[in-house]
């Protein structure tokens, strides 16, 4: 269900997600959040730094997505353990984006796509030779990548986008 697209840039399908979309999109319709709107990113909904600890969203995904995908992360990376670090979901409307980053502290960072189209996608660059990857997605789909490489999400330029991100660091033999 991992399928690797380059050296540690992982892509999780799984078609037993798709039928928890549409309770994760009301869930997290039902959470307060804010709009961002700076020179790096734009983003018309998000919780990030307003974490706390009873979203449901965060319980039901969890419970009902993030167990399987760390079962085969850690089988796929030969590892003892995976934790979540954090979590929080972004809503990108027309126009919206965030410019390049990466995640300090952490192992991975992940994209789990709940509406997507083919048009909507994370752009990672790999450090030398500063190649990048931009790789097709659709909803259902959780992208990993090593959370230090420089990634981005383009300018929205269609209908809207709703992700949850999390964070990931494996635990070792």
């Amino acid at each position: 269900m991992i399928k690797e697209l380059s050296k540690y840039i992982y892509l999780y399908k799984n078609k037993e997600v798709l039928k928890h979309i549409n309770i994760l999109l009301d869930l997290i319709k039902l959470e307060y959040g804010h709009s961002v709107n700076t020179d790096t990113e734009k983003i018309s909904h998000t919780d990030w730094n307003n974490q706390h600890d009873n979203r449901k969203y965060v319980k039901y995904f969890f419970n009902n997505i993030f167990e399987d995908f760390a079962k085969e992360l850690i089988k796929h990376t030969n590892q003892k353990g995976a934790e979540l670090e954090n979590v929080w979901f972004q809503h990108y409307c027309k126009d919206d984006y965030h410019k390049t980053h990466t995640h300090p502290k952490t192992n991975f960072s992940n994209v789990f796509y709940l509406k997507a189209n083919k048009n909507q996608n994370t752009n990672i660059t790999d450090c030398p030779p500063n190649t990048k990857f931009i790789f097709e997605v659709e909803p259902g789909d959780i992208l990993t990548f090593p959370a230090f490489l420089a990634h981005e999400s383009l300018i929205n330029k269609g209908e809207d986008k709703i992700i949850i991100s999390f964070n990931t660091s494996l635990i070792g033999h």
